[in-house]
């Protein structure tokens, strides 16, 4: 028997329905979600990293979102230090927390613990950034893939920070990041958790991301860059990392149309979406769930079978949860 209550994990691609998924369960068995996306820990971008609205929380008390600048480091293991304190807190309330998972990365050091790694060699960075300035990045980007290419494809190829940590991982130990990972292991676990997946047919998927960017332009993320521009950001700060916002940059400064920036960010999307599906296929043992056409306009059909799974699974922990 666990010694501490589980947390229910929902996980999936980018537009495949995760925060309206969370919102549910919350409700379902009095929960409160805990998001575990790497950059809607940022204040300010909110359009571009789809934060859940007010009217689409539902009053279901939602953490772990804008507790960062734009301008300062947020990395997965400072998110797993501020979820655990959250979560003892939910629990500490009698209440479910929900993990809603867009990072695989925050949501595995969060479940299971950071990997063992050397700290990061200052030397090393700024040797790797004086390649950058004569080579640019995607010479060094290549540089992983050929070492690493496991971890390469896990990260893609426009994060800059774990691009960075993989290469001076894999040249100081002579051992790529991807073959560490998996000899070391992963220290935890730190909570019980019971995974759920959400998946959507590639087409359905792509275009809910198509419809889903175009609805961010129209409500005003051109807006929010030229703010968070204003305010000091730069296209360079950690928090515009965040996918279509150095796009969003590049068109305000004359190097592209808003179009072609639409286009970049649309492909880059389904690119990460893609990386997501694949690496929480691997990494999870998350039972996933098909949503087809039909249910984007009656998800009734399958949230009934997602409660009801979850329900037969939180039986097996002797939980106490309230269904509705």
């Amino acid at each position: 028997m666990p010694s501490q209550s589980p947390v229910i994990v929902v996980v999936g691609p980018t537009s495949a329905g995760k925060s309206a998924l969370a919102v549910a369960v919350c409700e379902w068995f009095r929960g409160e979600v805990v998001s575990a996306d790497a950059f809607q820990v940022y204040r300010g971008l909110d359009i571009g990293t789809g934060k859940i609205d007010t009217s689409s929380a539902r009053g279901i008390p939602h953490h772990c979102i804008n507790v960062a600048n734009p301008n300062e480091h947020y990395s997965a293991g400072r998110y797993a230090r501020d979820a655990s304190a959250v979560i003892a807190e939910v629990h500490s309330r009698g209440n479910m927390a929900v993990i809603a998972g867009g990072s695989g990365f925050y949501v595995r050091a969060l479940i299971n613990g950071l990997a063992p790694l050397p700290d990061q060699d200052e030397r090393w960075r700024k040797a790797l950034e004086a390649v950058e300035t004569s080579r640019g990045f995607g010479y060094l980007f290549a540089m992983l893939n050929a070492l690493d290419p496991e971890w390469a494809q896990a990260i893609g190829g426009a994060d800059r920070q774990r691009t960075f940590r993989g290469l001076e991982v894999t040249l100081r130990l002579g051992v790529p990041m991807s073959v560490l990972l998996e000899q070391q292991g992963w220290s935890g676990p730190h909570f019980d958790a019971i995974w759920v997946g959400l998946t959507s047919p590639r087409k359905q998927l792509y275009k809910r991301i198509e419809v889903r960017i175009d609805k961010m332009l129209s409500d005003g993320w051109l807006d929010e860059v030229r703010r968070l521009l204003s305010s000091g950001c730069t296209p360079e700060s950690p928090g515009m990392r965040a996918i279509g916002y150095r796009d969003l940059v590049a068109h305000l400064a004359g190097e592209m149309s808003l179009g072609e920036a639409r286009e970049a960010i649309v492909r880059a999307t389904r690119q990460y979406a893609k990386r997501q599906l694949t690496w929480f296929r691997r990494q999870s043992p998350a039972i996933f769930f098909e949503v087809d056409e039909a249910d984007d306009e009656n998800p009734e059909r399958v949230y009934d079978e997602i409660r009801a799974d979850l329900e037969d699974r939180l039986t097996c922990y002797r939980y106490q949860y309230e269904p509705g």
